[in-house]
Parts: C-alpha cells; sequence; structure tokens
C-alpha cells in the first residue's frame, strides 16, 4: 500500500500537519463527517485529529458511535456476511448464519408442515371450511360478560325443543304445572305469599338437568305401575267400580266365594233358578218319585240302601294300565277300577301288588307275554285300600297257575276281593 502524503493544504477543510523536520505528522480535517478508504496511518503517526473536540478521536476502535470498526475474525472470507461482536466483524458463512436464525436451510413459510407446527388452523382440519371462510365476523355474538359455555351447557341446549315457549301452555301443562284452568278457587291461590327458603333450594338441587317427569324410566322408579306390566290393559282401564260389590251392598270382595269354588259358610236363598233349574220345582219331582234331595246318593259316592236297576242302559269301568316293574308292579284296583291291563317289560315279575277298594267286589287283570315271551311271575301279594292286611292269593287247585309263555300271548286272571276278610280268591283263564 503506498504511503499517504499530502505536501500541502487541499483547501480549507483539509490540510496536513507538519512537524519541525517537514513529516506529516497528521492530517486535519474541518468537516463533521470523512470517509477514507484503505487507509494506513505510517511512521509515527498517532491518527487523524478531528478539529470538534466534542467529538471521539477517530483512532478508537470499536462499535459505539464514532468508531473505527476492524475485522474481528481470522477466518473471515469472500461472500461472509458480517456479524457485530464487542470488538469489532466477525465473518459469518450462510449456514451459519441460518444458525444463529434460528431457520432451516431453504425455508418455506408457506410450507403445509411447517405452517402447521407453528400452529396455524389448516383448511385439512376444518369440516366446515366453507362455513368459517364465510363468518362475518360482525354477526357473530360478543362472549357473555358472565363468561363463556361451559361443559354441559350444550347438552342442556339440546334438550330444549326448537323454538320452546315456556309460556306455551301446553309445555307448563306438561311439566307439571297447575294451571289457572285447574283450580276452583284461583284468585285465593294467586293471593297466597311466601318466601323461597334454602330447603327448597336443596330439594331444586336434588332434581336431575332436563328431569322428564314422563320419561318412563324414571315413573317406573318412581313406583308407577306401567302398562307394559299389566297383562289385561284394556280390562284395567275399563274397570268400572259400579260393576263390583261394595261394603255397602253387604259383601266385601275378601268375603267372596272364588270363581273356582270353595266352602260355603251360610245358606244359600235365590229368588230365581240355579244354573238355569228351579229348585222349587226340582223339588217338586223329587218329592213326587219318593225320593227327596237328602238322600241322594254323592257323587263321591257311598253306599246303596236299595237296588240299582240299569234297566236297559249297560254299567261299565275305564281299564287302567299298570306300570310295570320287574321287582314290584303294582295293580291299583282301589284307585282305577276294576279292570287293568299288564303286559310284560324285559323280564319276569318278582311281585305282582294287587290292592283292593274297601268293599267286596270282582276285578280282572289281563296280563300279556311281551314280544320275547316266557316271562312268569314269582308272587301274587294282595293288600286292602290302606296298603295293609297283606296277604296272597288264594288259587283256584292250590297253587299259582303257570302263565302261558308264548309271546304276545295273553292270560285273563279274574279275583274276588272279600273285603270283610281281606282275602282274595283267583281263578286264570290262559293262552289267549
Amino acid at each position: 500500500m503506498k504511503p499517504l502524503s499530502i505536501d500541502r493544504a487541499v483547501d480549507s477543510n483539509l490540510k496536513p500537519v507538519k512537524d519541525s523536520d517537514g513529516t506529516m505528522t497528521a492530517l486535519e480535517v474541518s468537516i463533521d463527517k470523512v470517509r477514507v478508504k484503505d487507509l494506513e496511518v505510517l511512521g509515527t503517526a498517532t491518527g487523524i485529529t478531528h478539529t470538534d473536540a466534542t467529538k471521539h478521536p477517530l483512532t478508537t476502535v470499536g462499535i459505539a458511535d464514532d468508531n473505527l470498526v476492524e475485522i474481528d475474525d481470522a477466518d473471515a472470507a469472500n461472500n461472509d456476511y458480517a456479524k457485530f461482536t464487542a470488538n469489532g466483524l466477525e465473518g459469518r458463512s450462510y449456514s451459519e448464519v441460518l444458525s444463529d436464525l434460528g431457520v432451516e436451510a431453504s425455508a418455506d413459510v408457506t410450507d403445509a408442515t411447517n405452517v402447521a407446527a407453528a400452529g396455524a388452523l389448516m383448511d385439512s382440519e376444518l369440516t366446515d371450511l366453507a362455513g368459517v371462510k364465510g363468518v362475518t365476523i360482525s354477526d357473530l355474538q360478543v362472549k357473555p360478560s358472565e363468561g363463556a359455555f361451559a361443559n354441559g351447557d350444550k347438552t342442556k341446549l339440546d334438550a330444549i325443543e326448537s323454538g320452546a315457549d315456556v309460556t306455551d301452555a301446553t309445555n307448563v301443562t306438561a311439566a307439571g304445572a297447575l294451571m289457572d284452568s285447574e283450580l276452583a278457587g284461583i284468585a285465593a291461590v294467586k293471593a297466597t305469599t311466601g318466601t323461597f327458603l334454602s330447603a327448597d333450594e336443596t330439594k331444586l338441587d336434588g332434581i336431575e338437568a332436563s328431569a322428564d317427569v314422563t320419561d318412563a324410566t324414571n315413573v317406573t322408579s318412581a313406583g308407577a305401575l306401567m302398562d307394559s306390566e299389566v297383562t289385561n290393559l284394556a280390562d284395567v282401564k275399563a274397570f268400572d267400580t259400579g260393576d263390583y260389590a261394595t261394603a255397602a251392598q253387604g259383601t266385601l270382595a275378601t268375603n267372596a266365594l272364588p270363581k273356582g269354588g270353595g266352602a260355603m259358610t251360610g245358606a244359600i236363598t235365590t229368588n230365581s233358578t240355579f244354573d238355569g233349574v228351579d229348585i222349587a220345582t226340582r223339588d217338586g219331582i223329587l218329592t213326587s218319585t219318593t225320593t227327596t234331595a237328602n238322600a241322594a246318593l254323592p257323587k263321591a259316592g257311598g253306599t246303596m240302601t236299595g237296588d240299582l236297576n240299569a234297566s236297559d242302559n249297560a254299567i261299565g269301568f275305564t281299564q287302567f294300565e299298570p306300570t310295570y316293574n320287574a321287582s314290584d308292579t303294582n295293580v291299583n284296583f282301589n284307585d282305577y277300577g276294576n279292570k287293568a291291563f299288564c303286559t310284560f317289560g324285559a323280564g319276569n315279575i318278582t311281585d305282582m301288588n294287587l290292592y283292593f277298594p274297601d268293599v267286596s267286589c270282582n276285578c280282572v287283570l289281563l296280563l300279556k307275554q311281551d314280544g320275547s315271551g316266557s316271562r312268569t311271575v314269582t308272587n301274587w301279594k294282595t293288600f286292602d285300600q290302606a296298603d295293609g292286611n297283606e296277604s296272597t292269593v288264594v288259587w283256584s287247585g292250590g297253587s299259582n297257575p303257570t302263565l302261558t309263555t308264548t309271546a304276545n300271548k295273553l292270560d285273563i286272571l279274574s279275583f274276588y276281593w272279600d273285603n270283610d276278610n281281606h282275602k282274595v280268591y283267583g281263578v286264570a283263564s290262559l293262552n289267549f
């Protein structure tokens, strides 16, 4: 670099300062600002003196006002960016500048990922994008002064019908209000005054949100009888107290005779008929035939005191079938009648138990071999109607009959029961 040498004043604002030897020691500048390019102070020169004593000497190096700035970076290179340090300028590469600024390489502020990461609400996140874009701020409701909506508020509003009118008579009545039209003394009720007490508030706090007194679950839990629980709903709804006897009529329901029947504790009188029968006329008929009602044979049976004449009618018995059992086969003439039909099962019978009624009679048992045949009976035991007086059959000839053993053959065993002596006499008719 060529040393700066000025022998004489350039003009009134710029002139050299020389020592006694004529060597320039300083450059006096009388203007407020000076721009010096590639300035190098040589020899014993101490700097450039500013004529304005209020200014800092231009020889001060730093980053304050009116200081000289120097490069404070041994690695500064062409195309570096400048960064101020405490001592001057430092060279910064492109990647270092990005790091200093916290910006990624080729940063794109319109990149969807960057925008979303910055917290922006993206179009793809809106289900009603057109609706949001079409919102006019001036049309929006100002946030209420008492505060924003809380969780549960919307649920409560959803339970309110569209266009709900709390003064609508139907709604008010359905809510359980006592309507003016239902009060005979409306004026007196309206004149009543009272105070809302803390206990009243407590009661209201115990009522669920959107409480519905017509809700089936609420009504059922309150103990109401629901339509779905009544099997004869139509009959219940059609109930008329006039159709039933009352205490005033002299007969309580608890004293009524059940429809299924029962025992009467008093006499029955009638001014009409029973089941279409005129009792007075019937009594006359019984008298005319010399047979009164109190002399009739009970339906459950009894002892006849006269002869039974069936005339041209038949008298018979219902045949019953005892259940086969290899050990004990029971034939209950006392319970099921005088005629029985029994078939052997897959084996013999050890005890054939015969039960007779509390009256002397003739009884018959038809005993059939099964498909295999050769079945036998070991013991023929007899009992009275009370399962007592156990004995055995007295067979004609003095011994048990030898049954027909051919498959599917039938033997007829006839018994006479002597109820007075509890003895049974038997005769076998074989091989049918």
